[in-house]
């Protein structure tokens, strides 16, 4: 093709081949390149000497103007080919265009096919990609798989093709089934489901978009809330102060949230105060136990939960101990509304949750690591008031009578049920827990060292001590 180019314009009277810039042969404009300078060629087939020829791969990335009328006469020919064995009428219709002006219009006595776009360009990425393998040297023809190695990269450089309008213009229902079929045969059953549910109606897909969109924000928001927790739990665990967390936060502040967020990250692992006085603060058993067994779901996380069956969400228990005990303390300079109040004394009322199990056998959801540590500690009642056995007697009554009317927690869709155990108790409770029972009938005497009654009288002991004192 480059010598009947040349040809044509040495048949016009020429003495170079890039004396001008067109050829003119038959009354029509053909444009010619400008060639470097190579050697001295001879044309037996026409006869010709052509003093100019070029090389033609001096520059693999250059496209040039001989190329591109040449580049259409070789794709008519591997057209006109796969015209024979194609019966799709679209991708005949795609590789077929109508007649237009260069070479292959001169060429043409009737018989020729014009390619479309698509496939010069194609054609032409080819044309490139060759040149760069055959300028590495021979060794690439001794290769193996030499035709996929081109394949490759002329597919990835032609991409954006194989949007053209051969696709764009097809039905939709086509497109839609073409779809279903590509995903069922990777084996994508449910994703086929979807993209034939989403072309029912039109407003399925902006059902879908909403609805995953809900559902990528909720996961942000998870996401974003594990890290705040995470933060939380370094916070608590380190005792840092405000500004020790300030200056941790600039390290990071993408990752630790402000302090702000913090205090409420904190104000929701408190379970809602029932009433608060001078001498009293306390919460309802009730709201203390669904608000423990609300945090150990969280804690647990969504992994836990979902490996249980149906009946096993409806079986969950949780397994507390609880008891009381009081102590004496520094006397602060505190006025009260009432001059008999004091704060030298305080009595407190507490539970610890053990287990979480579920299911006939109790099976092992979750268990406290540290049962006797007050790390999982978590007080009911506490009262500026001194532990004599009257108010031992009051409190034990008092708790007993909620734990007695305890609910299911209701979290999440998990039905948990209370199992709270009267275990957390010292010997001077204990003595009062069994008097009050009617298991010792012995009257109780002072105890020498704290000279309160928790012991039955001893006659052959002169002095007795309480064992809570023995270490003393």
């Amino acid at each position: 093709m480059r010598r009947v180019l040349q040809t044509c314009y040495c048949a016009r009277g020429s003495q170079r081949a890039h004396a001008t810039d067109h050829v003119r042969y038959k009354k029509k404009l053909i444009p010619t390149p400008t060639l470097p300078l190579k050697k001295k060629i001879v044309t037996d087939d026409f006869n010709l000497t052509i003093d100019n020829d070029h090389d033609y791969l001096a520059d693999p990335s250059r496209s040039y103007l001989y190329t591109e009328h040449i580049i259409p006469y070789i794709g008519g020919f591997i057209v006109k080919k796969l015209l024979k064995s194609l019966k799709c009428e679209e991708c005949l219709l795609a590789l077929v265009s109508t007649k237009f002006p260069g070479l292959i219009s001169f060429k043409d006595k009737g018989g020729l096919v014009y390619p479309s776009g698509d496939v010069i360009n194609i054609c032409l990425s080819a044309e490139k990609i060759f040149k760069k393998e055959i300028l590495r040297g021979l060794s690439f023809f001794a290769e193996k798989n030499i035709v996929i190695k081109l394949i490759k990269p002329i597919l990835k450089s032609c991409y954006s093709i194989f949007m053209s309008d051969h696709f764009k213009n097809q039905p939709l229902h086509r497109l839609t089934h073409a779809t279903q079929m590509k995903l069922r045969e990777k084996g994508k059953v449910e994703a086929s489901r979807i993209v034939k549910d989403l072309t029912k109606s039109p407003r399925r897909a902006r059902k879908y978009a909403a609805a995953m969109k809900s559902t990528l924000e909720e996961e942000q928001d998870k996401i974003m809330k594990l890290k705040h927790l995470r933060a939380l739990f370094m916070y608590t665990e380190a005792g840092l102060t405000q500004a020790q967390y300030e200056i941790v936060r600039d390290t990071n502040p993408s990752f630790y949230p402000c302090y702000t967020i913090l205090q409420k990250l904190k104000k929701e692992c408190y379970p809602t105060i029932h009433r608060v006085t001078e001498t009293c603060a306390e919460v309802t058993v009730q709201n203390l136990m669904d608000h423990t067994a609300q945090r150990l779901i969280l804690h647990l996380g969504e992994g836990a939960v979902e490996q249980l069956t149906e009946l096993e969400k409806q079986s969950l228990i949780l397994i507390s101990k609880w008891g009381c005990d009081g102590s004496q303390q520094m006397t602060y300079k505190m006025k009260f509304e009432n001059e008999a109040d004091s704060d030298a004394n305080i009595f407190q009322t507490s539970m610890v949750p053990l287990q979480l199990v579920y299911g006939q056998d109790k099976k092992i959801l979750w268990q406290n690591p540290v049962p006797s540590s007050p790390r999982y500690c978590r007080p009911i009642r506490i009262r500026f008031v001194k532990e004599t056995i009257d108010i031992i007697n009051e409190e034990i009554d008092y708790i007993k009578s909620q734990v007695a009317s305890l609910n299911e927690s209701e979290v999440q869709g998990l039905s948990v049920k209370h199992k709270m155990l009267f275990t957390m108790v010292d010997g001077k409770v204990c003595l009062v827990v069994k008097r009050s029972a009617g298991y010792m009938t012995a009257p109780i005497r002072a105890c020498d060292w704290c000279a309160s009654r928790c012991l039955p009288r001893t006659p052959r002991l002169r002095s007795v001590r309480s064992q809570l004192h023995l270490r003393a």
